[in-house]
Protein backbone atom coordinates (compact mmCIF):
# COMPACT_ATOMS: atom_id res chain seq x y z
CA UNK A 1 0.00 0.00 0.00
CA UNK A 2 1.47 3.31 -1.14
CA UNK A 3 1.18 6.12 1.39
CA UNK A 4 -0.10 9.59 0.63
CA UNK A 5 2.53 12.18 1.63
CA UNK A 6 1.13 15.20 3.43
CA UNK A 7 1.05 18.90 1.27
CA UNK A 8 3.54 21.41 2.73
CA UNK A 9 2.49 24.46 1.35
CA UNK A 10 -0.44 25.94 -0.20
CA UNK A 11 -1.34 26.82 -3.89
CA UNK A 12 -2.54 30.15 -5.74
CA UNK A 13 -3.27 30.03 -9.29
CA UNK A 14 -4.93 32.43 -11.42
CA UNK A 15 -7.88 30.94 -12.82
CA UNK A 16 -9.63 31.91 -16.81
CA UNK A 17 -12.62 32.99 -16.65
CA UNK A 18 -14.44 34.29 -19.82
CA UNK A 19 -15.46 37.90 -19.95
CA UNK A 20 -13.72 38.57 -16.80
CA UNK A 21 -10.53 40.22 -16.53
CA UNK A 22 -7.73 37.87 -13.85
CA UNK A 23 -9.28 35.87 -11.10
CA UNK A 24 -7.03 33.56 -8.48
CA UNK A 25 -7.72 30.85 -7.30
CA UNK A 26 -6.67 30.73 -3.45
CA UNK A 27 -6.65 28.04 -0.79
CA UNK A 28 -7.35 28.57 2.86
CA UNK A 29 -5.41 25.42 4.33
CA UNK A 30 -2.40 23.01 3.74
CA UNK A 31 -4.03 20.04 3.02
CA UNK A 32 -8.07 19.18 3.50
CA UNK A 33 -9.53 17.39 6.41
CA UNK A 34 -12.63 17.20 4.81
CA UNK A 35 -11.71 13.77 2.19
CA UNK A 36 -14.04 14.10 -0.12
CA UNK A 37 -13.78 11.40 -2.90
CA UNK A 38 -13.96 13.67 -6.00
CA UNK A 39 -10.90 16.23 -4.28
CA UNK A 40 -7.13 15.10 -4.59
CA UNK A 41 -6.42 17.55 -2.10
CA UNK A 42 -8.91 15.83 0.51
CA UNK A 43 -6.71 13.11 -0.30
CA UNK A 44 -3.64 13.48 0.18
CA UNK A 45 -4.43 14.93 4.04
CA UNK A 46 -4.33 17.85 6.21
CA UNK A 47 -1.31 19.75 7.11
CA UNK A 48 -2.75 23.12 9.11
CA UNK A 49 -5.09 25.74 8.25
CA UNK A 50 -3.50 29.25 6.69
CA UNK A 51 -3.28 32.19 8.54
CA UNK A 52 -5.08 35.59 7.50
CA UNK A 53 -1.68 36.94 6.65
CA UNK A 54 -0.36 34.18 4.60
CA UNK A 55 -4.21 33.84 2.70
CA UNK A 56 -3.71 38.31 2.23
CA UNK A 57 -0.56 37.42 1.05
CA UNK A 58 -1.66 34.95 -1.92
CA UNK A 59 -3.83 37.99 -2.93
CA UNK A 60 -0.77 40.54 -2.89
CA UNK A 61 1.55 37.76 -4.57
CA UNK A 62 -0.89 37.06 -7.86
CA UNK A 63 -1.22 41.10 -8.10
CA UNK A 64 2.06 41.39 -8.18
CA UNK A 65 2.67 38.64 -10.90
CA UNK A 66 0.32 40.35 -13.03
CA UNK A 67 2.46 42.96 -13.30
CA UNK A 68 1.87 46.72 -14.82
CA UNK A 69 0.81 45.70 -18.25
CA UNK A 70 -2.17 43.67 -17.44
CA UNK A 71 -5.15 44.56 -15.47
CA UNK A 72 -5.74 44.46 -12.29
CA UNK A 73 -7.53 41.23 -10.21
CA UNK A 74 -11.12 40.96 -10.83
CA UNK A 75 -11.94 38.27 -8.78
CA UNK A 76 -10.72 35.91 -6.34
CA UNK A 77 -12.20 32.68 -5.60
CA UNK A 78 -11.34 30.47 -2.25
CA UNK A 79 -11.06 27.03 -4.65
CA UNK A 80 -7.56 26.05 -3.64
CA UNK A 81 -6.92 23.81 -1.00
CA UNK A 82 -9.01 23.12 2.02
CA UNK A 83 -12.33 23.60 3.17
CA UNK A 84 -12.16 27.94 3.70
CA UNK A 85 -15.60 27.91 6.32
CA UNK A 86 -13.36 25.16 8.63
CA UNK A 87 -10.81 28.10 8.51
CA UNK A 88 -13.46 31.11 9.03
CA UNK A 89 -12.34 33.73 10.89
CA UNK A 90 -8.54 33.81 8.72
CA UNK A 91 -10.77 33.00 5.63
CA UNK A 92 -13.30 36.00 6.40
CA UNK A 93 -10.35 38.21 8.02
CA UNK A 94 -8.73 38.10 4.79
CA UNK A 95 -11.60 39.46 2.77
CA UNK A 96 -12.08 41.86 4.99
CA UNK A 97 -8.51 43.17 5.19
CA UNK A 98 -9.04 43.32 1.16
CA UNK A 99 -11.93 45.58 1.33
CA UNK A 100 -10.57 48.42 3.80
CA UNK A 101 -10.15 51.05 2.15
CA UNK A 102 -6.70 51.45 3.61
CA UNK A 103 -5.36 48.43 2.19
CA UNK A 104 -6.42 47.09 -0.83
CA UNK A 105 -10.30 48.42 -1.34
CA UNK A 106 -11.25 45.03 -2.89
CA UNK A 107 -14.83 44.33 -2.67
CA UNK A 108 -16.02 41.35 -1.26
CA UNK A 109 -18.94 40.99 -4.07
CA UNK A 110 -16.20 39.95 -6.00
CA UNK A 111 -14.89 37.05 -3.81
CA UNK A 112 -16.31 33.54 -3.93
CA UNK A 113 -16.49 31.18 -1.22
CA UNK A 114 -16.33 27.44 -1.93
CA UNK A 115 -17.79 25.22 0.02
CA UNK A 116 -18.65 21.87 0.81
CA UNK A 117 -21.61 23.75 2.42
CA UNK A 118 -21.13 23.68 6.52
CA UNK A 119 -24.03 25.45 7.58
CA UNK A 120 -23.64 26.69 10.88
CA UNK A 121 -20.92 28.96 8.90
CA UNK A 122 -22.56 30.03 6.14
CA UNK A 123 -25.61 31.49 8.39
CA UNK A 124 -22.89 33.17 10.84
CA UNK A 125 -21.04 34.38 7.11
CA UNK A 126 -24.57 36.22 6.43
CA UNK A 127 -25.07 37.36 9.95
CA UNK A 128 -22.28 39.08 10.14
CA UNK A 129 -22.87 40.59 6.53
CA UNK A 130 -20.03 39.39 4.49
CA UNK A 131 -20.80 40.18 1.10
CA UNK A 132 -19.12 37.24 -0.39
CA UNK A 133 -20.86 34.67 -2.69
CA UNK A 134 -20.78 31.20 -1.71
CA UNK A 135 -20.61 28.18 -3.85
CA UNK A 136 -21.03 24.49 -3.31
CA UNK A 137 -19.59 22.05 -5.65
CA UNK A 138 -20.63 18.93 -4.01
CA UNK A 139 -24.34 19.31 -4.92
CA UNK A 140 -26.05 20.96 -8.08
CA UNK A 141 -23.56 23.75 -9.41
CA UNK A 142 -25.54 26.91 -7.21
CA UNK A 143 -23.86 30.47 -6.93
CA UNK A 144 -26.17 31.99 -3.67
CA UNK A 145 -25.35 35.70 -2.57
CA UNK A 146 -25.47 36.26 1.25
CA UNK A 147 -25.26 40.01 1.10
CA UNK A 148 -27.05 41.04 3.81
Amino acid sequence: MRRRSKPSSCTTRQAPVRGRGPTICVSSQVGCPIGCSFCATGQSGFDRNLSEAEIVDQFLAASRDLGETQRSLTNVVFMGMGEPLNNYAAVVGAIRRWARPDTLNFSPRRVTVSTIGLVPFIERLSAEGCRSTWRSPCTRPTMLCVAA
